[in-house]
């Protein structure tokens, strides 16, 4: 302190602070400005009221997109300011608008996103972006018997008529988020305490029996089946619940699962490179006029195995399953498998190869009807027509396309539209976007002139 208040400190100080002075003038026309996010598309979402709109969630922020022609719909929306967006779930119509909540690492934001492709109108944000006490994985809206059967006498009378939120967490367990009080009340957990990379609501306004259903995909590579806030013998309170299923096979975490047909099929997908299919059994009796403790139980009914990277995302989509991978690829599996005890007879069989993104993984998948949209690292959507690709496939005898055959996207856009081309310079490794490939390049070169080969 001495030193800076000294004189020729306090010179030197004066003499920089003119210095800024005069560059800033210099500089008032010429200001840096912020053109856009680029990055990883990390989710993918088809409005329910709308076929033409497109979300796509890109960093913090929510971008929109017209289905037939990739133009811009809406302006951007930062979304969840600091985060990244994961997650989309359609509410319901709203005064012309569909409301839209978001969510991704610990935030949930609510959005009303206009069904009509107007440029008078744009994107609001009802529910600006909320911390929550963990990371949220899925959110649904509970009403009815559900709702019920999930809070107690007095918030089922204040809530019955407009519902409320449950939040999966990624500590496997469920929370009814209160939009007034932007926190969580009611909270049930699973006995398997497993911490998670996914977790999904069965989105059906009846459940299982009134019940809520969830798929919660672990670190420990295996799925937990289980119904939050079910009052058993062992959970009379509903706080703790065990799991109905335990879904055992993988050799990975569990990075995706979703329900699929209802409430009769799982799917999984992993790190160790596979896609599995999971379906119900029938409730059956272990003695004579017994029923069995857990009628929700699943078993593997496919094991669909071809990618050569881990798998980020998988749907189905019609009679298909469509997986999304590290490898660059998504790849079109047929539904059919024999359901036989022996593993070898479970394998699924491969349709269609889609080279979908150049350099870098396809990180997001979303369907509607027979139309597929898969976002990938290198900062573009592509959008596919599913059955098409199967008719192809069918024409060419059932057989996946060859090592260089390229599927045709029926659309490509980049996120944001700019004059460079991202995906070629991801290829180059010249993107500092979180690669290392330019680093390594570098140090090659350097290890070469050491050499004395350059």
């Amino acid at each position: 302190w001495e030193y800076c208040c000294s004189y020729p400190a306090a010179t030197s100080l004066r003499k920089g602070i003119m210095a800024l002075a005069l560059d800033r003038a210099e500089l008032e026309g010429q200001r840096i400005s912020r053109a856009g996010y680029i990055g990883p598309v990390t989710s993918l979402h088809f409005l329910t009221d709308s076929t033409s709109i497109l979300l796509a969630g890109c960093g913090p922020f929510v971008r929109s997109f017209v289905v037939a022609s990739g133009r811009r719909a809406f302006a951007d929306v930062e979304a969840l300011p600091g985060s990244r967006v994961h997650g989309f779930y359609s509410v319901g119509s709203v005064d012309g608008a569909e409301r839209v909540v978001v969510w991704g690492q610990k935030f949930l934001s609510i959005l009303d996103v206009p069904t009509a492709n107007d440029s008078k109108q744009q994107i609001r944000v009802v529910l600006p972006s909320v911390c929550l006490e963990d990371w949220v994985f899925d959110v649904i809206l509970v009403k009815g018997k559900q709702l019920e059967n999930a809070v107690d006498a007095e918030l089922y009378e204040q809530y019955k008529n407009e519902g409320m939120f449950a939040v999966g967490f990624a500590h496997n367990y469920v929370g009814m988020f209160d939009t007034k009080f932007q926190s969580c009340f009611c909270r049930s957990f699973s006995t398997d305490r497993s911490l998670l990379y996914s977790f999904s609501f069965l989105h059906d306004d009846n459940g299982v029996d009134g019940q809520l259903a969830a798929a919660s995909g672990t670190i420990y590579s295996h799925v937990v089946v289980w119904r939050p806030f079910l009052k058993s013998a062992e959970s009379e309170n509903g706080k703790e619940v065990v799991a109905d299923s335990k879904l055992t096979g993988h050799e990975g975490v569990i990075f995706k699962v979703r329900w699929s047909d209802g409430a009769d099929e799982i799917i999984s997908v992993s790190d160790d490179r596979t896609l599995r299919l999971w379906r119900r059994e029938e409730s059956r009796k272990e003695n004579e006029g017994e029923e069995r403790a857990s009628p929700f139980s699943f078993r593997c009914a496919g094991i669909f195995v071809g990618h050569s990277a881990r798998l980020w995302d998988g749907v189905r989509c019609g009679d298909v399953l469509v997986s999304a991978s590290e490898d660059c690829t998504c790849r079109v599996w047929s539904r059919q498998t024999h359901l036989t005890e022996t593993a070898i007879n479970k394998r699924g069989t491969e349709v269609s190869k889609l080279l979908a993104h150049t350099g870098k993984g396809v990180r997001s998948i979303a369907v509607k009807g027979s139309v597929m949209a898969s976002g990938g690292d290198d900062g573009q959507i592509k959008l596919w027509d599913v059955l098409e690709e199967v008719e192809r496939a069918k024409l060419a005898g059932n057989s996946p396309n060859g090592e260089g055959e390229t599927s045709i996207a029926h659309h490509t856009f980049a996120i944001p539209s700019l004059p460079v081309d991202l995906a070629e310079l991801a290829m180059k490794g010249e993107a500092k976007r979180g690669g290392r490939a330019g680093k390594n390049k570098k140090k090659r070169d350097k290890k070469k002139k050491r050499d004395g080969e350059m």
